[in-house]
């Protein structure tokens, strides 16, 4: 006897799949993709790229949500590290992550933020970005 379908939950694996894994939002598209999804349970409506697209975007505001509230009840100090990085077209990246011991005193690391860095690479400007990022 076959469960029946739970949406949500559905959609909810389905976006942290394509995030993890990096799908294109086209996949869920694909012919086999399709296939394989309705053999396993046949309440499987087919989806456009739209829908899993929108899901990651209701996914990445839940956590960021979840960060802002893990970090305002912070009580002790935060570390910020700037990551940078030239591509082999040589651009330049940045990437601002957080560092903070949880209530449970347990190590948590988070990227913050990604951002398109052109040169130069000046203090002045690297501050200037990561107080934007922040």
């Amino acid at each position: 006897m076959r469960k029946s379908l739970n949406k949500k939950f559905y959609r909810n694996s389905l976006a942290k799949t394509i995030i993890k894994q990096q799908y294109s939002f086209s996949g869920v598209e694909l012919e086999g993709n399709r296939e394989i999804h309705t053999y396993f349970n046949n309440e499987v409506r087919t989806i456009t790229r739209n829908i899993p697209k929108a899901n990651c975007l209701k996914l990445y505001a839940q956590l960021e949500k979840q960060l802002k509230s893990a970090l305002l009840a912070l009580a002790r100090c935060i570390s910020l590290t700037c990551d940078m990085w030239t591509s082999c077209q040589t651009k330049g990246g940045l990437c601002l992550t957080i560092h903070y011991v949880d209530s449970d005193w347990k190590l948590t690391t988070r990227v913050l933020n990604f951002h398109n860095l052109e040169p130069p690479h000046t203090r002045y400007i690297l501050c200037s970005v990561v107080c934007d990022l922040l």
